[in-house]
């Protein structure tokens, strides 16, 4: 580094690395490998301070009821238990607990009301006859693709 040179500290500090890779090109790259080599070999012989296993197991997802109590179930008796389910109080009772209360207000009401009136069994009689409807009809029509 000469003092009366016009170049800043930094490229003087360039300039002297570029001449020193220059002439030591060989001698640099030797030691470099050198040291990767050593990392290496370091590497695959050493013991490891850390060490875990993983095993995988991939199972079949099974139904809670035995399936050859499922499979001797026809489609038919499937069909008409899910229609009694659907038909049931306890489910149009449930759809009517789900619904806000906007909902609930924009159901008809009787034009008189009987004493000791209970506005949610009402309802809960008015879907459930709904319901019922809709079922004879699905009833109807699973008797019409069953017969041949």
């Amino acid at each position: 580094m000469n003092p009366s040179s016009d170049k800043p500290e930094s490229e003087q500090i360039l300039s002297i690395l570029g001449n020193v890779w220059n002439k030591r090109k060989l001698l640099l790259a030797a030691c470099v490998a050198g040291m990767l080599g050593v990392v290496f070999a370091y590497n695959q012989i050493a013991l490891p301070l850390y060490e875990s296993s993983t095993t995988v197991l991939f199972e079949d997802a099974q139904d809670p009821i035995q399936t050859d109590a499922t499979q001797n179930i026809s489609w038919e008796v499937y069909l008409f238990n899910r229609i009694e389910e659907i038909n049931s109080r306890a489910f149009a009772s449930d759809i009517l607990a789900a619904l806000p209360k906007s909902a609930l207000n924009r159901l008809p009401m009787p034009k008189k009301l009987p004493p000791h009136f209970e506005r949610m069994r009402y309802y809960t009689d008015l879907l459930d006859e709904g319901i019922a409807a809709w079922s004879e009809l699905w009833r109807l029509l699973a008797g019409e693709l069953r017969s041949p």
